[in-house]
């Protein structure tokens, strides 16, 4: 079996700081079998087609790929190759874009096969970060769908994205996700409503980036409006 399949957190990158790296989920990148691949950092998800090649002793996979950040289709191609016992390294070229070095560390092996997802109870955060995004997302869709909520195609993609986001930011033990879950609950929400009521946060901030109203992804602006979030606010309609 080859040495590099698996899942491997993206620690760290040239051109991007481990506040962007781990902007809307946990940075990770994975080499699965027959040849596919994904990984996501910031707004950017990627699908692998990755082919082995060895010199000596050496392991390398080179990679094109496939995506998109946000609502911007994107491809390119890249490499990565194991460094240690637990390291990769490699690099990611954006097509006609950026190019980037990565860092990477494996996650631990873990039977992380979920049957059903409520999000009225917290899932086990090691297990939800060993997830990839579009698993988690069809675990969301299927409790929402289980449930009865009637939404167009894209629109339950996006709600299931944004749930998907509060949880894995939450799973991450990201200030103060999971001080505010916890906060509304203590005022009368149950955790599926707290869910929403973070996402709407998001939701907003992803649209004032689209529309040009501000510029990216302010952290800092972000925590700031998590901790003036209320129950009381988000029943009135405001948040």
């Amino acid at each position: 079996m080859s040495k590099l399949k698996g899942r491997w957190s993206i620690s760290e990158m040239e051109l991007w700081d481990k506040d962007y790296i781990d902007l809307v989920e946990p940075g990770y990148i994975k080499f699965e079998d027959y040849n596919v691949g994904e990984f996501v950092f910031g707004t950017i998800n990627g699908f692998i087609d990755y082919r082995l090649t060895k010199e000596g002793d050496a392991e390398k996979a080179e990679f094109s790929w496939s995506g998109f950040s946000e609502d911007e289709s994107l491809c390119g191609r890249g490499w990565a190759e194991v460094t240690g016992e637990n390291t990769i390294h490699g690099m990611l070229y954006i097509h006609q874009g950026d190019e980037s070095w990565f860092k990477g560390e494996r996650q631990s092996d873990l039977d992380v096969d979920l049957d059903t997802y409520d999000p009225n109870i917290a899932p086990d955060p090691e297990t939800w970060l060993a997830l990839s995004e579009a698993e988690q997302i069809d675990l969301i869709q299927a409790y929402h769908e289980d449930e009865g909520v009637e939404l167009e195609d894209e629109a339950m993609l996006i709600h299931a994205g944004l749930h998907a986001t509060v949880e894995s930011q939450a799973a991450a033990g990201l200030e103060p996700v999971q001080e505010t879950l916890d906060r509304l609950m203590r005022e009368g929400l149950d955790r599926h409503d707290a869910i929403h009521a973070i996402a709407a946060i998001i939701s907003d901030d992803l649209f004032n980036i689209a529309t040009g109203k501000q510029r990216s992804h302010d952290p800092k602006h972000y925590r700031k409006r998590l901790k003036k979030l209320s129950a009381r606010k988000w029943l009135q309609g405001r948040y």
